[in-house]
C-alpha cells in the first residue's frame, strides 16, 4: 500500500436512536464496526454510502449526510493498511438489516451510543466518539 484507500462509514439511527454496528469476520475481525467499505471511481461520499449499505445490510438509505473523518492510523501501524473514511449519518431507519455479505460480517445489531460492544474497530470508535461530541475530526 503506497498511499491511503479512501471510504466511507455510515452512522445508521433508528427510530429508538440506536446505531447499527457488524460484528466483523475475515478482515478487521474481531472488531464490531459501522457499516461502510470503499469508495468507487467517480463516487461522491453519499453515493458510496448508499451503495455500500445497500450491499452490506440491504438497507435502502434515502439520504445521508458528511460529519466527519478519520484517519485510520493505528490499524496501519498493526496491519499496514491505511484508510482515510468519511462519516455521514443517516436516519431515522426503521428496515431490518440483513447479512447480505456473511464472508464479511458475522452479524448485525443495534446498540445505544452509550453501551457499545467490544471491541470496536478503530475508525468507528473515532466515528462515533466524534459523533457524539459534535466533532468533525480529532487527530488521536
Amino acid at each position: 500500500m503506497d498511499t491511503p484507500s479512501v471510504g466511507v462509514g455510515v452512522i445508521i439511527v433508528n427510530s429508538e436512536e440506536k446505531i447499527l454496528l457488524g460484528l466483523r469476520c475475515g478482515s478487521h475481525a474481531p472488531f464490531w464496526a459501522l457499516p461502510g467499505g470503499s469508495m468507487e471511481i467517480g463516487e461522491s461520499f453519499e453515493q458510496a454510502a448508499i451503495r455500500e449499505i445497500y450491499e452490506e445490510t440491504g438497507i435502502s438509505l434515502l439520504s445521508c449526510q458528511l460529519i466527519g473523518l478519520t484517519n485510520n492510523l493505528d490499524t496501519y501501524q498493526k496491519e499496514g493498511i491505511h484508510y482515510v473514511a468519511a462519516i455521514l449519518l443517516s436516519g431515522p431507519v426503521n428496515q431490518i438489516p440483513k447479512r447480505c455479505e456473511p464472508n464479511r460480517c458475522k452479524k448485525w445489531q443495534w446498540f445505544s451510543p452509550s453501551q457499545l460492544p467490544s471491541p470496536l474497530f478503530e475508525g468507528s470508535q473515532h466515528a462515533i466518539t466524534n459523533w457524539i461530541a459534535q466533532k468533525f475530526y480529532t487527530s488521536d
